[in-house]
């Protein structure tokens, strides 16, 4: 039997830990199970239906996994790993002197390691016949960034946006369509929930440009305006739903 607990895969790093807290909180009555490299507390520790284990998604043991599946009845999961280089990271880099090393790193997290996962844990939700996945893609899967909005940034370089995350994130999209169809006779429903700019600690300067491309002219609020979405497509609410890419980028894509 499926209880609909959940597993938030990745729930770490600025958005990971506000998928957590905001599950916990819009299901109160479910476990919410989730995964990191190391066992950090955060503010979704405090509730009650928070528990908190430790999962490498590039180095997992399948026996475990399943096991964590099985035991605690969990059908809905969130792919939330990734590897994402900002502005402000320790090293600057462009598309010229980023490293072979780097970029298979990237699409190990944020592509292998959501193949590997679902391909571990698939046979037994096939075996439930019920479940409900969503991976969390990125505006730059369907849209190159504008490297023009990092050319303010004062370095000895300039900065890109990696190539590496994009490519990443777009591959997840189409193995989220790949998995729907494969899985959609077993009653499991795959979809990629797909942000656009979320505000966070961006410098004014790159909001500025950024938000002249946005129709509704404001970043999101991932609690308020992405969480909700995330919940919906993990709920019954959403049990016609799959193999769909949903943006929630306040108009981005609309141009």
């Amino acid at each position: 039997m499926c209880e609909h607990n959940i597993l938030v895969i990745g729930a770490e790093g600025n958005l990971g830990p506000i998928w957590l807290k905001e599950l916990a909180l819009r299901n109160p009555n479910n476990l919410i199970f989730g995964s990191k490299i190391l066992a950090a507390e955060d503010d979704s520790q405090r509730l009650s239906n928070v528990r908190n284990i430790v999962l490498d998604v590039t180095n997992f043991s399948e026996k475990e996994l399943r096991g964590l599946i099985v035991d605690n009845s969990i059908c809905r999961i969130v792919y939330n790993a990734g590897i994402d280089t900002p502005p402000n990271s320790k090293k600057i880099s462009n598309f010229y002197n980023s490293t072979i090393d780097e970029f298979r790193k990237t699409l190990e997290v944020n592509l292998t390691g959501a193949w590997n996962i679902l391909k571990t844990i698939g046979p037994d939700l096939e075996t439930r016949k019920h479940g409900s996945i969503v991976l969390i893609g990125s505006l730059y899967a369907n849209r190159s960034p504008d490297q023009r909005n990092y050319d303010h940034i004062s370095s000895e370089i300039a900065f890109n946006k990696p190539a590496a995350y994009g490519a990443s994130k777009a591959g997840l999209v189409h193995l989220g369509k790949y998995l729907s169809t494969l899985w959609g006779g077993s009653g499991i429903r795959v979809n990629t929930l797909s942000p656009g700019g979320i505000l966070g600690s961006q410098d004014k300067e790159f909001l500025n440009k950024f938000i002249k491309k946005i129709p509704l002219k404001r970043l999101a609020d991932a609690s308020k305006d992405v969480a909700p979405v995330l919940n919906f497509l993990l709920s019954e609410d959403s049990q016609y739903i799959t193999g769909q890419e949903i943006f929630v980028d306040g108009g981005y894509t609309a141009w």
